[in-house]
């Protein structure tokens, strides 16, 4: 598939003399993992049940295990991965969570980090 390059800091769709960047495969992949983890459910007004549930994984008394089956759960909406097989969550204290992950697509590993603010 192809998609229109989004920048991950910014939101805004990248540009390089005057076009629009186009992204495909791997790449075009991992804006779709990003884009669902960076997504509170409910947020998307034309798909309320994309994205991430925030509010199963902020706040005190949330487990690591709690935040990694909701990771899963968001991971397995991004419509080319077939399996999620890796997880590891990592807290920084300041309302930040890094989130390494390993899924396939078919038969393609994908590994990835992320950075989610909570």
């Amino acid at each position: 598939m192809k998609a229109l390059k989004i920048d991950g800091k910014t939101g805004d769709l990248v540009m390089e003399n005057g076009d629009f960047v186009w992204i495909e495969e791997d790449e075009e992949l991992l804006q779709d993992i990003r884009s669902v983890l960076k997504t509170a459910l409910d947020e998307w007004f034309l798909d309320p049940s994309f994205g991430t549930e925030y509010e199963a994984i902020q706040g005190k008394g949330v487990t690591d295990d709690d935040v990694t089956q909701t990771l899963y759960d968001a991971l397995e909406q991004v419509e080319r991965v077939t399996t999620v097989t890796d997880i590891e969550i990592e807290r920084d204290g300041e309302r930040q969570l890094s989130v390494f992950f390993r899924c396939y697509a078919g038969e393609e590993e994908v590994t990835g980090t992320e950075v989610m603010n909570l």
